[in-house]
């Protein structure tokens, strides 16, 4: 199980590998490069989220919930 196991993670990482080695050759920078900014902006993305306010549900409110119709012109007046 274990050997299955690693031959699919090298698989995949050889797969990873070599696509992001192509995408760097086509956009002519260095691969370091590329994997440095792609970690940065995970890395951002991630500090963005954990600073973001929570949404609360339902963002509509219902007396009767799931029984709601919007219409386009209702989620406008909402939203106004």
């Amino acid at each position: 199980m274990l050997d299955h196991v690693l031959q699919l993670h090298a698989s995949t990482m050889t797969d990873l590998f070599r696509e992001a080695k192509a995408r760097a050759a086509r956009r002519g920078v260095p691969l370091r490069e590329l994997v440095t900014g792609a970690l940065r902006r995970e890395l951002a993305m991630e500090a963005a989220r954990a600073g973001a306010a929570p949404v609360t549900l339902p963002l509509v409110h219902s007396s009767r919930p799931g029984r709601l119709k919007l219409t386009n012109a209702r989620i406008e007046e909402l939203l106004a």
